[in-house]
């Protein structure tokens, strides 16, 4: 699922399309789609960490920029914090070593 943002915050559904499991050829698909309706490229893309999407944007929109959602990005660190104290034992002091 793709929803823009317009520069006066309205937001919008581009387009809503099933894939195999997130990859680069689906996104890509759907993103070349797009692009050949007249979509031009974001100024920036916000997603979460599925890998398929950022490789399909640097395919088809090279010049738009890149944000990790930083929702998602909470929710992955603070799961990971959990699995590493019970499992190493001792807190994680440096988020750094997730990303």
């Amino acid at each position: 699922m793709l929803i823009g943002v317009r520069a006066d915050g309205h937001k919008e559904l581009i387009a809503v399309s099933d894939g195999y499991r997130e990859s680069t050829e689906s996104w890509s698909e759907l993103l070349r789609d797009l692009k050949r309706r007249g979509m031009r490229a974001p100024v920036l893309a916000v997603g979460d960490g599925a890998l398929g999407f950022w490789g399909a944007l640097r395919e088809v929109f090279p010049d738009s920029r890149e944000q990790r959602c930083w929702v998602q990005r909470n929710r992955k660190e603070s799961t990971y914090r959990i699995v590493a104290a019970e499992f190493v034992g001792s807190p994680v002091s440096n988020s750094a070593a997730v990303w």
